[in-house]
């Protein structure tokens, strides 16, 4: 919990929103979020993002969370497309 309760509410709130599916793990600059025991995201644990600081990276996170728990997110990564 105490790792969760340095989350920016919104990403408490898309945590809280896609069930009991994701797990926290510590670095030593950023909180690992996992879902699906993949790789989700990692949000700062210095910038709580409410009302200060970057309020895009904040977004980002939440849609990388929102992603996952659907399962976009891998098909995003392993689709290969042409350059031309």
């Amino acid at each position: 919990m105490k790792l969760f309760n340095c989350l920016s509410k919104k990403t408490q709130a898309a945590l809280r929103e896609i069930g009991e599916c994701w797990r926290l793990e510590e670095g030593k600059k950023h909180i690992r979020i996992f879902v699906n025991d993949s790789l989700a995201a990692a949000a700062p644990k210095n910038v709580r993002g409410d009302g200060e600081g970057d309020r895009r990276a904040e977004l980002n996170v939440v849609s990388q969370i929102r992603r996952a728990a659907r399962g976009a997110a891998s098909s995003r990564r392993t689709s290969i497309t042409s350059a031309t």
